[in-house]
């Protein structure tokens, strides 16, 4: 099985790099599978990247080379690795050699800006054959930046374009929901936008131009910076105000049915990308015992029961001093060889505002108020969020829903080439499945009818 080389390495070394010797883009294969590259900017800033990996723009400590200019010398401290390569007289190549326990021959060519990109085809290129636009809108002191695209044609009604506000999922996400060099709020925008249909995409809070966060930030202060976006798409007259959606993708899928529910004059359609419709309890749970049995763990009901007694606890309404307290016993059963410091990293995420609120989210009261067009699209192959259940609590609840399993799509709705290389994000050329593009976009179609 080969070794995975990059994903959280950090290059060492010291020194100076000559200016005019191997400052430059190199590119090269390891095994003749793994392609590598090196962008050193200049004496003190270069980068690493494994494209297959998904792994962009990994900061190097710091660059050693020869007086002469001639030899570099990189290591790779995460990994207890090292590259060590010697220029040719034309200042062409470097013929050099990788070591990862053993010595791997890897030489280097000259390579360009382009492969410093990820091979994201789906990615839009200008020029693009509609407008965008820059825009900022508010949700009280909260400054929201994101951008608007509008159709190059005709509205097809007297009334404006149908008009959809995108919302990320959980964490601090630009406006693309860029992920491992994929851009799939950007693909989505694209092909929506050139289909007829307005498209405000935005960034987080913390994220890209927006507001920064201040922490204490759960999925109901992100539902309410979602209908900020909803109602700036709303006030802008090209928009149809009776074709005004959301469309979410994970916590974004469940915060455009919570604001479905919460707003239904204003939320006239939802589609929902991954969402989760179980509460988030269940969902963490399932999703544990599903990484797990993947990897080839063994899975009981002891297991079962102590992840649920986790988890519980981090629902519960007891303080954080209290909630950590009562949760170690229960962390030392799941990881009986970690130490103190390890268990208090894995514990330390769950006490956040967000993950705690989180685990005490339940969406089927939302669900069951849901009067407007609802189309939800899991796929097969999600191990975050598992189809059957998630689609079925939606079925059950919404009885207009169209839910719909996408045979061999994993949580980013990529087609994916083997069940085991589901969460291989990065190391998917593709973005985002054209048949989920194309459901989508017939789907607003039909079901934004202006009234």
């Amino acid at each position: 099985m080969n070794r995975v080389i990059l994903l959280s390495l950090l290059l060492l070394a010291a020194g100076r790099v000559a200016a005019q010797s191997v400052t430059g883009i190199w590119k090269g294969t390891l095994m003749d599978k793994l392609p590598v590259v090196f962008n050193v900017v200049s004496a003190t800033e270069a980068t690493m990247s494994s494209p297959s990996q998904g792994a962009w723009d990994i900061p190097c400590d710091s660059v050693s080379v020869s007086a002469d200019g001639r030899d570099i010398y990189l290591g790779l401290g995460s990994l207890h690795a090292s590259y060590q390569g010697h220029l040719s007289a034309d200042g062409s190549k470097l013929d050099g050699t990788f070591v990862q326990g053993m010595a791997i021959k890897l030489d280097m060519t000259r390579g360009t800006a382009d492969d410093l990109l990820p091979d994201r085809p789906q990615t839009p290129r200008q020029p693009y054959f509609y407008r965008e636009e820059e825009v900022t809108f508010a949700n009280g002191d909260i400054i929201l930046a994101g951008t608007l695209t509008m159709p190059a044609m005709k509205p097809f009604s007297k009334g404006g374009y149908p008009a959809v506000a995108l919302i990320t999922g959980s964490g601090r996400q630009n406006r693309d929901e860029e992920i491992l060099g994929h851009k799939p709020f950007a693909v989505i925008a694209d092909y929506l936008t050139r289909a007829g249909i307005a498209v405000l995409r935005f960034d987080d809070r913390g994220a890209g131009e927006s507001s920064p966060a201040l922490g204490s930030e759960t999925t109901m202060d992100n539902a309410a910076d979602a209908m900020a976006a909803l109602r700036y798409l709303r006030s802008r007259p090209e928009v149809d105000t009776t074709r005004t959606g959301l469309l979410g993708h994970s916590e974004g899928g469940t915060i455009a049915l919570i604001n479905a529910a919460n707003h239904p004059e204003e939320v006239d359609f939802v589609v929902s990308l991954a969402g989760m419709a179980v509460s988030g309890t269940d969902m963490i749970v399932k999703q544990n015992l599903d990484l797990i049995r993947l990897s080839g763990g063994n899975l009981g009901a002891e297991l079962t029961d102590s992840l649920r007694s986790v988890f519980a606890i981090v629902a519960s309404d007891a303080d954080s001093l209290s909630a950590v307290t009562a949760m170690l016993p229960a962390m030392r059963a799941l990881h009986p060889d970690a130490d103190d410091s390890q268990l208090d990293a894995m514990i330390a995420p769950m006490m956040t505002p967000w993950y705690r609120a989180f685990m005490r989210l339940d969406p089927s009261p939302y669900l069951e108020r849901i009067k407007c067009p609802v189309l939800a699209l899991n796929g097969s192959w999600d191990d975050q969020v598992n189809a059957e259940d998630n689609l079925a609590a939606i079925a059950a609840s919404i009885p207009q829903a169209e839910t719909i399993e996408m045979p061999g799509l994993n949580h980013l709705f990529q087609e994916v080439p083997s069940r085991q290389a589901a969460m291989n994000y990065g190391g998917i050329t593709q973005t985002i499945s054209p048949d989920v593009l194309s459901k989508i976009a017939s789907w607003i179609s039909r079901n934004s009818k202006s009234r």
